[in-house]
């Protein structure tokens, strides 16, 4: 799976989640769904604290 898509399945699983569970929770919640689903595979490299950060427009902080 490509960066670009790893970040859209994450993004829109994000989306999903209710808007008052913490941001860093749904992002767990998101790559947690993306490891179940077979989407992001063993041994995958996910993309950096930054990039993740200015894709999904969140705080490094909350990466």
């Amino acid at each position: 799976m490509t960066t670009v898509n790893l970040i859209g399945l994450v993004s829109r699983e994000m989306e999903a989640t209710a808007s008052d569970v913490p941001l860093y929770r749904r992002l767990k919640s998101a790559i947690e769904a993306a490891i179940r689903s077979n989407a992001l595979k063993a041994g995958a490299v996910l993309p950096g604290e930054r990039v993740l950060a200015e894709a999904l427009s969140i705080s490094r902080v909350t990466v």
